[in-house]
C-alpha cells in the first residue's frame, strides 16, 4: 500500500513539474483604431507576452490582420512604452523619450504623422496628462 501512494505522489510531482514547462500563458493583444475625417483606418496595435506582459511589439498599420500573434512582428518596435500618441485633426502625433524608436513604414492617405522626442520626465509627466495614450 505504502508502494502505491508513493508511486501516486510522485506521478503527481512529475506531472506538475512538467506541466509548469509547458506556457499556458496567452499572449495579450491591444488594438486601436483611429479613423481619420475621410474614413480612413489605421490601427496602433501591441503585443506582450511573458510571465508579467514584460515583453512587447507594437506597430502602427492600415492592416488589421496585421501582428495577430508574436510570429507576425515585422516592422514593430519591440521595447516596451515605445511612444505616446495622440491623434487630433486628421494628425497622429507620436512622443518618444530622448530618442525616435520607432518610424512607421507606410504612407497614408488623409493621416498626417508628427514625430516629437521630449525630455525622459517630459514624458512621464505627458504619459499622466489626459488625451495621451499607450498603445
Amino acid at each position: 500500500m505504502k508502494k502505491v501512494i508513493k508511486r501516486m505522489l510522485l506521478a503527481i510531482l512529475i506531472t506538475v513539474l512538467f506541466s509548469s514547462c509547458f506556457n499556458t500563458f496567452v499572449d495579450s493583444v491591444r488594438c486601436k483604431e483611429i479613423v481619420s475625417s475621410k474614413g480612413e483606418k489605421v490601427y496602433i496595435k501591441s503585443i506582450n507576452w511573458g510571465v508579467t506582459d514584460d515583453k512587447q511589439a507594437t506597430i502602427i498599420t492600415s492592416d488589421i490582420e496585421k501582428m495577430k500573434t508574436r510570429t507576425d512582428t515585422t516592422g514593430a518596435a519591440h521595447i516596451l512604452d515605445p511612444f505616446l500618441y495622440r491623434f487630433k485633426n486628421d494628425t497622429l502625433t507620436l512622443v518618444f523619450s530622448e530618442e525616435k524608436t520607432y518610424e512607421i513604414k507606410e504612407k497614408f492617405k488623409t493621416i498626417k504623422v508628427k514625430y516629437i522626442i521630449v525630455e525622459f520626465s517630459e514624458f512621464w509627466r505627458m504619459k499622466n496628462e489626459l488625451g495621451y495614450l499607450l498603445p
